[in-house]
């Protein structure tokens, strides 16, 4: 079955026209987060008390028009993400057409950030994927709050049952774990897994060809290769610990958190990364296709501080330090000497 949570599921939830399994699906899908069922309760609100200037069947037709065409324009800068339409066939689906209607046009972003229910084994988990050029934040059924950068996926439980919290990350975030003794936190990436009983501190994990790093702000974590959980390396307050693909953890050594952590603030210092590096971030902070033509100017070291909204000036100033220029073409932005 899909278990894809839908605005045309949402709409027939609120007109009472959902199966049983629909109904415990949506259901599912709110216990997953206060802000899921927030979200319901707003277009719940709206159901039962449609305002009188879209009774017509001419202006809820104008409003799902303008939803279109806002998304449509979201959806030039980011492929990967859609926006469901409900088919406008009779006068039940044009009554909670319009209340959707009217919450997407509020705040169409919520409608992109709708985890996804998934299946695995006996456990069901969700999955949430952040929009390129976005942040956001989630509480997960613990209390556990996980802050997640452009381009992330979080794999999480409904709930956490057993004597272990375990969740899946691709992307960075910050954690800030909420303290249980008896269950201990994890957090599986591709090259490792990190573990702690309550703390604050960053993962960087993706899937891809860099290291995954992890930065403490408070408490204690271990951290341990993928290829080989037998030599963990634990980690404090102010400490910081890498694992490359087929390595054991370095050795911990202090990190500077306010760089570590600038993100969550809009912003990013780099000191003597690769070029490859700032262009990966810089793609997925600000919905770019990035190309090099001289690709031997990737692997090339730079220091340099950007901005979440201050996409022109990033690219200008990573023209100045890799001897390059930049120019706006059909596929995004092409540097070349």
């Amino acid at each position: 079955m899909n278990h894809e949570i839908d605005l045309e599921l949402l709409a027939k939830y609120l007109s009472g026209e959902c199966s049983d399994q629909e109904v415990n699906d949506v259901e599912t899908w709110m216990a997953l987060d206060e802000e899921n069922r927030q979200s319901v309760e707003q277009l719940r609100q709206i159901w039962e008390t449609p305002p009188p200037d879209i009774a017509a069947s001419s202006d809820i037709e104008r409003m799902w028009e303008e939803v279109a065409d806002q998304t449509s324009r979201k959806s030039d800068r980011t492929a990967s993400r859609s926006t469901k339409v409900i088919p406008l066939f009779s006068s039940k689906v044009l009554r909670y057409a319009a209340a959707i209607a009217i919450l997407v046009i509020l705040s169409v972003t919520m409608i992109q950030t709708i985890p996804t229910l998934l299946t695995t084994g006996e456990t069901q988990l969700a999955e949430l994927t952040i929009p390129n050029a976005n942040q956001d934040s989630i509480t997960l059924a613990d209390g556990t709050v996980v802050t997640l950068d452009a381009g992330s996926t979080l794999r999480y439980p409904k709930s956490f049952v057993g004597r272990t919290r375990e969740v899946e990350l691709n992307g960075e975030a910050y954690f800030d774990v909420a303290p249980d003794q008896d269950k201990p936190f994890t957090i599986k990436t591709a090259l490792g897994r990190v573990q702690v009983l309550g703390t604050e501190f960053s993962v960087r994990g993706w899937d891809k060809n860099e290291p995954l790093r992890v930065v403490v702000a408070e408490g204690k974590v271990s951290l341990a290769s993928k290829t080989d959980l037998s030599q963990p390396v634990i980690l404090t307050a102010g400490l910081e610990s890498a694992v490359w693909s087929g390595m054991i953890p370095t050795e911990p050594r202090e990190a500077d958190l306010s760089t570590e952590f600038s993100w969550m603030q809009g912003v990013r210092i780099y000191s003597g990364h690769t070029v490859q590096t700032v262009i990966f971030d810089m793609q997925r902070w600000y919905d770019l296709n990035i190309d090099f033509v001289d690709s031997d100017l990737l692997s090339e070291r730079v220091s340099l501080r950007i901005e979440r909204d201050s996409q022109t000036e990033a690219l200008d100033l990573m023209a100045v330090l890799t001897g390059t220029s930049w120019i706006q073409t059909q596929e995004g932005v092409q540097f070349t000497r």
